[in-house]
């Protein structure tokens, strides 16, 4: 096995003493789990060092790996530039891996100085790299770097991706640890940098509990809503992670896990690895997959199941979805204006409507603006056939509009908003995560239309029906 062991560590700055000092102390379980498991990575003496960050250079739609000779960064941004990582890239296994996912249609990007320029991103190591290394580094320096940045992708794709890792360092034979970098919930306690709420510490003891059983296939298809109302950061590198380990059982240790500070903070091992045909997961997180998507169309109502089929129609054949003769009466005979939303488990992944109708019924309206939200938002690539499982489709009808002289009318919970200066317009849909406040709502519809706050603009309101 060229993979000798994976390893989940936190990345919290504050455990270096240079940066949180005195706080350091209210994490000592944490810092001593990080140097237990660093000691653990140095006896098995790897080649490559791979590790996975959620807080390098991210795409919706692709994996980045680093492309440098040396790859480095430093913690000057918290206050401490002495902390810094210089490490040899390994390039030959870096090489591998980038071609073994162009064969298997694995979407990955080389962060190198073409790129970073075009897209204005850092080619510095950032502290999701840097922290677990700078313990490592403490009892293991014999190493290259792979430095990988995971894609918000399909659960299942990161750990095919991890499979990828797993064959190419084979086919090398080249000796590797993996390091999923990774904090767990971020909304434990309310002084934390979220909010609290109950699924955080829910979702930390489930994680936890499936990994110390090695049940990989269920960690990897975990509940997106619990992920999401927990605010974790660790789960897609570990979903990586798991995908170099298929095929083997390892020993797992639980150096530590704490809360101190409002986030979950989990120093796991997986060593020992034994090989095990029982522990390929490929085939039952494709099953477990399908099943969540059959379970979610049962539950759609016409509207949503309009939507979606226009979706795979077009994704799948370029060609307009025909209006089904078994619809509501009032999708065939109703006009109105109509938003269709496509989310994803890292969230929108399109959306697109009309203020009126434009179409001869609302049921070509659902469909004009399904597929324009598969294909034609300017902020999101076009939606390939791999996604259309893991997709989470909403209608909102929109009433009609009217226009209001006092904001006070206005609740961003019931009434979407529409702003109108000259031909410029902007709308934003009531219900939206993170808008909680009349002001922001019309911040954003003014930035969505290019109106400034201080140019003359009326306001309208409106109320959806929202099918999800």
């Amino acid at each position: 096995m060229n993979v000798l062991g994976g390893f989940l560590m936190p990345h919290p700055p504050i455990i270096i003493e240079a940066i949180g000092e005195a706080r350091t102390m209210q994490s000592q379980r944490t810092v001593q789990g990080m140097r237990e498991a660093s000691k653990e990575i140095a006896d098995l003496e790897p080649d490559t060092i791979v590790l996975i960050t959620p807080h390098g250079p991210t795409f919706t739609d692709a994996i980045a790996i680093y492309d440098e000779d040396i790859l480095r960064g430093d913690l000057k941004q918290f206050g401490a530039s002495e902390v810094k990582i210089k490490k040899n890239a390994d390039h030959i296994l870096t090489d591998e891996i980038v071609f073994s996912c162009l064969e298997k249609n694995i979407p990955i990007a080389r962060i190198d100085e073409s790129l970073a320029s075009r897209f204005n991103l850092s080619r510095e190591l950032d502290h999701g790299a840097i922290v677990p290394l700078h313990f490592v580094e403490e009892a293991y320096k014999a190493y290259k770097l792979v430095c990988i940045s995971y894609g918000f992708l399909d659960h299942e794709m990161l750990y095919d991706f991890g499979r990828v890792i797993q064959a190419s360092a084979a086919r090398l034979d080249r000796k590797i640890v993996v390091i999923a970098s990774g904090d767990l919930s971020h909304r434990l306690l309310d002084e934390g940098p979220y909010s609290f709420h109950p699924d955080g510490q829910v979702f930390d003891k489930t994680f936890i509990n499936l990994l110390k059983q090695k049940k990989f296939d269920e960690v990897v298809l975990l509940d997106s809503k619990l992920c999401e109302n927990a605010g974790e950061c660790g789960k897609r590198s570990v979903d990586i992670m798991l995908g170099t380990l298929d095929g083997y059982r390892p020993e797992v240790k639980l150096y530590s896990y704490e809360g101190p500070f409002g986030v979950g903070y989990g120093v796991l091992g997986m060593t020992q690895l034994e090989p095990d045909p029982n522990h390929r997961f490929g085939d039952r997180i494709q099953t477990g997959k399908q099943r969540a998507y059959e379970a979610r169309l049962k539950k759609e109502d016409a509207y949503v199941r309009l939507a979606r089929e226009a979706v795979e129609t077009y994704v799948r054949s370029k060609e307009k979805l025909k209006v089904p003769d078994l619809l509501p009466e009032d999708m065939l005979k109703k006009r109105g204006g109509t938003f269709v939303s496509i989310k994803t488990d890292a969230g929108l992944r399109g959306c697109m409507g009309t203020i009126a109708g434009t179409q001869k019924n609302i049921a070509e309206e659902i469909i004009e603006n399904a597929i324009k939200a598969a294909v034609h938002d300017p902020r999101f690539p076009e939606i390939e056939v791999y996604e259309l499982s893991g997709l989470y489709i909403s209608v909102d009808i929109l009433g009609k509009a009217e226009p209001i002289d006092d904001k006070s009318l206005l609740d961003p919970h019931k009434y979407g908003v529409i702003v109108t200066s000259g031909y410029k317009r902007g709308l934003l849909l009531p219900r939206l995560k993170g808008i909680e406040a009349v002001d922001a709502q019309i911040e954003i519809a003014l930035n969505k239309a290019g109106v400034q706050e201080d140019e003359s603009y009326s306001i309208e309101r409106f109320e959806v029906i929202r099918h999800e």
